[in-house]
């Protein structure tokens, strides 16, 4: 499973980038306040888990300040990606079986594991809504199909 986690991880970091990458060149798309509005809360979600999977109590303050620009915002994805690959990259065996303790849900994950799989399926899944907000407003999303990941394995381009 821990060889499938880090794969699950890069490819998270990889498609976030390739989808901020197309953002960064459209101002339509950088300017759309719905869109900010999915893009941070996908970045505070992995940041959020990341806290919780290294036993970290979490930052709400930190979670609540959106950051000023798309510049930052682009900064602050690539950090976190950096971030969730080291720690996906350490894991052992037995750091899937860590319970996980959840504030804002009552009771234990039982395990760890099941918390990366929350992390990378949740961003998946704002990761559609964006790719459906660049069609909104006339633009093509990229494809971040994992499979498409898979076939060359590239890392993360951020457009810069």
């Amino acid at each position: 499973m821990i060889p499938m986690l880090q794969s699950l991880f890069a490819h998270q970091a990889w498609a976030d980038a390739l989808l901020l990458s197309a953002i960064r060149t459209n101002e339509a798309l950088r300017e759309n306040i719905e869109l900010k509005k999915i893009l941070h809360h996908t970045l505070i979600v992995q940041t959020f888990f990341l806290s919780l999977l290294e036993g970290r109590t979490p930052d709400m303050q930190a979670f609540s300040r959106e950051p000023g620009s798309f510049d930052e915002l682009l900064a602050a994805f690539r950090a976190s990606h950096e971030a969730q690959n080291a720690y996906v990259g350490s894991i052992q065996a037995s750091d899937l079986k860590k319970q996980v303790e959840m504030p804002r849900m009552p009771g234990t994950f039982r395990d760890a594991g099941d918390v990366m799989m929350q992390v990378v399926m949740h961003s998946q899944g704002h990761r559609a809504q964006v790719a459906k907000l660049f069609h909104t407003l006339g633009g093509k999303a990229p494809t971040t199909d994992y499979i498409l990941w898979v076939k060359d394995r590239p890392k993360p381009n951020y457009g810069d």
